[in-house]
């Protein structure tokens, strides 16, 4: 599993490393100041054809 962590206010996110014919799967989590870990949000898949 990989991640990536954008900056406040982002609002896309561009996946460059993606092999055709693959299927993956995102979601997002928002990290607070002290580190606090929100709960994850409903996934979404997406296969570069």
């Amino acid at each position: 599993m990989s991640y990536a962590k954008v900056d406040p206010g982002v609002t896309s996110y561009r996946d460059t490393g993606v092999t055709k014919g693959t299927t993956y799967w995102y979601y997002v989590q928002a990290v607070d100041k002290a580190g606090n870990v929100g709960a994850a949000s409903n996934t979404a898949s997406a296969k570069l054809r």
